[in-house]
Formats: structure tokens, C-alpha cells, sequence
């Protein structure tokens, strides 16, 4: 469930960071067909610093005249778009309805034990709602140690500051677009999220779990194994929501990074690397599919 928390962006979470190293082949992909051409950069959102890129492939990001990015959100903007369509509807059940007894209970326990936030509180929200509160104040995050992730904490963040600082035109992808994301992730995956719920409560693993995977995914980052990825990132939460956070956004995005790739003389364009080549409307196939090459950029990675 974290990994939807941190698709938003910014704002909730940060993990501690790993040594510095070098990443061995960055998700880095020259797109181009005839004329118009440049470069998509896959990045992972948090855990891996930008320090661990090689030393090559820092002038395909420094010539670009624009660089595009997913988009960054204020925790509030955040936060009030989570509330606003975390709501359940009049038919829908409550969270007391939904568990037995024992389960309430224990979810009664654990969220007080967090933040002092009372589980009657949380009964206007549906599930989707009630499982971020949950995780923010009583469940696997809260025990992480973690701190309010910045710009500076994040890949996609370092890359928009540079962006910034070295006064390139900048195109955020996801702009005005965060309560279409968060509508998408509120609504039919009841389910799921009570199923997290459940676990949460029961699986004493959860927190291992957590940690186990953000180990793995930084560790297949840094090797730069494309499958490895792919199958890393095809989780059971992945799956489940693939049309809000990745084919939906895809197929929105493909239009603006075609508009610059033919405006500009050097676009490049920053991210998540889950949305590169991973599924039937990645990046890879729908540029493909209008014609372009799309392949990936050979660096030499010795600092």
C-alpha cells in the first residue's frame, strides 16, 4: 500500500537511504522518429539518490531545453483531494459493519495507539480512506522511522530542482490532474482495501514485508535489470490499480511528450520507470505504436 501513497508524490513518506553507489545501466531511452527526438529516464521515486547516476548520464539531462516530469503536490492538496473522495457512499457499509468484532477491536487498538485518532472517527470514510489513516497513524509506517519526504528526498525531486536551477522550460504531467488520480484510487478497489486492512492486522510479517520490498526494488534498480523489474513491480497491489496509476496517466501524458519532442530542440523526460516498458500501455508500446523507436541508451557507468 505504500506504493500508492508514494505515486502521489510527496508529502507522506521518505526511506532511509542506501550507501552511494553506482547505478549500473540507467532506465535511460532515446524516443525518436525522424525529426523529433529525445529521452525518457526512468527513475525510482525514493531510495536511490541521484548521486548514484553515472557521471555519462548527466549531459543527456543538462543539454535538454525541457524537462518533463510526473508532478509534485503539496501534502495538503494532497490530503484534501484524499478526504474528498474518500467518502463512502450512503449504501456502503461501515468499517464496524465490515469487520467482525474482534478485527474492530484490534483496529481500535492500533490506530489509538498511533496517533490517538478514534476508529469512529473514520466511519464517514470508505475503505480506501480508512486505510491511509490506518497506515499514517497505526499501521506499517508509523513503525518505519520515517521522516516527511521533500524534494530533496526524492529522485523525480533532485531531477526538478537541477531543472530549476539551471532555468530549463518544465512540463508537469500530472498537473491539475490529482483528484482524477485520487477518484481512480477511491473508487471500486473496496475489496482490496479491506483485505490490506485485514492483513495489517493479522500478518505480524507486514512491516518485514514492507522493508523486504523496498530492499528489493532499490537493489534491481541499481543492477538496471529490465525483467527483474517488470516482475518485481507485478504485485497483486500493482495490478489492481495498473488502469489509475499507470495506463490511464500514460495515455494522457504520450500527447504532451509528443507536443515537446516536436517543439523542442532537447526534451527529456523523468519518470517512474514502472511506466517505461511494464504492461500493455507503457510508454514503450504507445510510442511504438505511433511510429517512434524507442530503445535504450548504452552508458559507460564508471564514475
Amino acid at each position: 500500500m505504500k506504493y500508492l501513497l508514494s505515486l502521489l508524490a510527496f508529502g507522506i513518506v521518505a526511506c532511509t537511504s542506501a550507501p552511494k553507489q553506482v547505478v549500473q545501466k540507467p532506465f535511460l531511452y532515446e524516443v525518436k522518429k525522424g525529426t523529433s527526438k529525445g529521452y525518457i529516464f526512468g527513475t525510482i521515486h525514493t531510495g536511490v539518490d541521484v548521486s548514484e547516476l553515472p557521471d555519462s548520464f548527466w549531459p543527456y539531462f543538462d543539454k535538454a531545453d525541457r524537462v518533463i516530469v510526473e508532478g509534485f503536490s503539496p501534502p495538503e492538496a494532497i490530503m484534501a483531494s484524499v478526504n474528498k473522495y474518500g467518502y463512502r457512499s450512503p449504501e456502503q457499509k461501515s468499517l464496524r459493519e465490515l469487520l467482525s468484532f474482534e478485527e474492530y477491536m484490534a483496529l481500535l487498538a492500533k490506530v489509538q495507539k498511533g496517533h490517538g485518532v478514534e476508529v469512529a472517527k473514520l466511519s464517514p470514510f470508505g475503505a480506501y480512506n480508512i486505510l491511509l489513516q490506518i497506515e499514517r497513524y497505526g499501521g506499517v509506517q508509523s513503525q518505519m522511522k520515517t521522516q516527511a519526504l521533500t524534494l530533496e528526498d526524492s529522485m523525480d525531486g533532485n531531477l526538478y530542482m537541477r531543472a530549476i536551477n539551471q532555468n530549463k522550460s518544465i512540463v508537469q504531467l500530472d498537473e491539475g490532474h490529482l483528484e482524477t488520480i485520487t477518484a481512480c484510487l477511491a473508487t471500486g478497489h473496496d475489496q482490496f482495501y479491506l483485505n490490506e486492512i485485514r492483513r495489517f492486522l493479522t500478518k505480524k510479517t507486514a512491516l518485514q514485508e514492507e522493508l523486504q520490498f523496498d530492499e528489493k526494488a532499490k537493489a534491481v534498480y541499481r543492477e538496471s535489470d529490465e525483467k527483474a523489474l517488470q516482475d518485481i513491480l507485478s504485485t497483486p497491489e500493482s495490478m489492481e490499480f495498473y488502469a489509475c496509476t499507470t495506463a490511464e496517466r500514460n495515455k494522457r501524458w504520450i500527447s504532451q511528450i509528443e507536443s515537446s519532442l516536436q517543439s523542442s530542440s532537447h526534451t527529456f523526460v523523468a519518470v517512474g520507470t514502472g511506466h517505461l516498458t511494464d504492461g500493455p500501455a507503457s510508454l514503450e508500446k504507445l510510442f511504438t505504436a505511433r511510429g517512434y523507436t524507442f530503445q535504450r541508451v548504452n552508458l559507460n557507468t564508471e564514475k
